[in-house]
């Protein structure tokens, strides 16, 4: 049995991997993702994005950030061809994503410390919506009880 860390014979990047379905939208006045370069690294950023998870509390939620191009111009161009809901005037889209989760806590100039989480995107896919089957046949096979019962 694997019991610690250093027994795990996998690749540890699968550790702290999440996937989840929901509605993408962003926290932004323009209803964008906030897109820069860090200036340490020079690595390209989003964020300002918002994902709502699916399930039953709708307050389930977390605040999300990407890194590199590719992935970056694939969630803008979600945003951009999202529709916009009347009375948040943002973008709302339904996807899959995958990711992993980061704590980024820090103390402000009044000495108080503030405790967040984040998801850190690193794919996102066109998620199914309520009763889309993908063409997938799901045929009922018909039994005969008294077959079952032999």
């Amino acid at each position: 049995m694997t019991d610690r860390l250093e027994q795990f014979a996998g690749d540890l990047g699968t550790i702290n991997t999440i996937n989840y379905t929901g509605l993408m939208t962003t926290i932004t006045e323009d209803g964008m993702p906030r897109v820069g370069s860090s200036a340490k690294t020079g690595n390209s950023y989003a964020n300002g994005i918002k994902f709502v998870l699916d399930g039953g509390n709708k307050q389930a939620n977390l605040l999300a950030v990407a890194y590199g191009d590719k992935l970056i111009s694939k969630i803008v161009n979600t945003l951009q061809n999202a529709p916009v809901s009347t009375v948040t005037n943002k973008p709302f889209i339904r996807v899959g994503v995958t990711g992993k989760l980061q704590n980024n806590n820090y103390e402000d100039d009044k000495g108080v410390m503030h405790y967040k989480t984040e998801m850190v995107v690193t794919d996102i896919w066109e998620a199914p919506v309520k009763n889309e089957t993908f063409g997938y046949d799901n045929p009922v096979v018909q039994t005969n009880a008294s077959e079952e019962q032999e």
